[in-house]
């Protein structure tokens, strides 16, 4: 009988941890006669990763669930279709690699943020591990077919929808990044279909008797938060972290550099509203540095999130967040900046300029005004 086998009848079902200090996972498997746990690292903190390396041990101990053998089941089904679609004799053998390194070259994956980079580095790595499995080498190795079987395997693991297609896009932009200097004839992942992304949820603005309400209720830190995101349109993190120096009085304006495009380096400028300046000047409980300090340090700490606060601070007025004509959060702040602006027949070159979008169709989506409509609709004659 084999060591597993023997192993099998003295160890219960195996199940992943976390240890303090560690962003790692571990397997803990406990014996079923000491009932003393074991901790193995897997050396990962992507649980996807480790929840592979799990389902192979139950797999080697025959402790395996239902659900786990059938994923087993479908992914040899996979494997065996890669293995018939890549028996070609291939000319370069390019290592797999090879592919990350290529990528990092890229001056636009350069200037992406650590923690997207990292993200799109576990998904690869994961990728990897799988065509690795299944006896692949080499980047030539890799076509439609590796891909589809690629994500049939994500689905067969009991992933979501949105899981799925994060997989699929962000490995087709990687191929898209090294397909030329890998010299690979296609993008493996071009033309493999993955559920449509969710439905951005829809906002709606603020009332201007929600913000009475609001600015009556709260404290002074919010107050200013709320005024400031009101007249400008910044993001909720932006205006967590906003700091005296972006006010440039002799320009009469805030000069920031967004942290959602700070990659690229788009700065933009916002004249100051009378009213905010007026809040500026009353609001004296910063001196230097932030505006305010508590919240560009709470907005960092996953402990302490300010967005349910904000959520609350809501309740109280007895607003609801979702109803039929969408959610209000502090985000509909930038919404109702966007709609004032078109109300007012600014253009949406101007919009665009003041909120830091790069695209028509994306302001449009900020875009709630009705009056530039009920003005074009009132220029139609009356039939007499």
């Amino acid at each position: 009988m084999s060591n597993h086998s023997n192993l099998q009848n003295t160890v219960k079902k195996p199940f992943l941890t976390k240890k303090k200090n560690s962003q790692n996972w571990y397997i803990v498997t406990t014996s079923t006669a000491t009932r003393k746990r074991s901790y193995q690292s897997t050396r990962t903190p992507d649980k996807a990763e480790a929840e592979t390396l799990l389902r192979e041990l139950e797999t080697s101990l025959g402790v395996a669930s239902k659900e786990t053998k059938q994923a087993e089941h479908i992914k040899n089904l996979i494997l065996g279709g890669i293995e018939r679609t890549t028996q070609v004799v291939i000319q370069s053998k390019t290592p797999l690699d090879m592919i990350w390194q290529e990528y990092t070259k890229n001056e636009r994956v350069r200037a992406l943020k650590p923690s997207t980079l990292n993200g799109n580095k576990d998904i690869l790595n994961v990728f990897l591990r799988f065509i690795r499995s299944a006896g692949l080498e080499y980047v030539e190795q890799i076509n439609y077919e590796v891909a589809q079987a690629y994500l049939g395997d994500v689905r067969a693991r009991g992933r979501s929808d949105g899981t799925l297609t994060n997989h699929r896009h962000c490995l087709h932009g990687i191929f898209k990044r090294v397909k030329r200097p890998l010299n690979m004839e296609a993008n493996p992942f071009a033309d493999v279909e993955a559920p449509f992304r969710p439905q951005r949820e829809t906002h709606r603005c603020f009332k201007s008797e929600e913000l009475q309400k609001l600015l009556g209720i709260v404290s002074p830190e919010w107050k200013i938060v709320i005024t400031l995101s009101y007249y400008t349109g910044l993001r909720f993190g932006d205006c967590c972290q906003f700091q005296l120096d972006f006010i440039e009085w002799e320009k009469d304006a805030i000069v920031i550099t967004p942290a959602k495009t700070e990659r690229y380096d788009k700065e933009i400028i916002i004249p100051l509203h009378p009213a905010l300046k007026k809040a500026f000047k009353a609001y004296t409980n910063a001196q230097e540095g932030f505006l305010v300090p508590e919240f560009a340090e709470q907005q960092g700490r996953k402990s302490v999130n300010l967005a349910v606060q904000f959520r609350a601070l809501l309740g109280d007025l007895g607003i609801e967040k979702e109803t039929e004509e969408g959610i209000l959060d502090f985000h509909s702040l930038r919404h109702t900046f966007n709609t004032n602006l078109a109300n007012g027949n600014v253009d949406i070159g101007t919009r665009m300029k003041l909120t830091g979008h790069s695209s028509i169709e994306m302001n449009q989506l900020y875009n709630h005004a009705i009056e530039p409509l009920r003005s074009a609709i009132s220029c139609i004659p009356e039939i007499k």
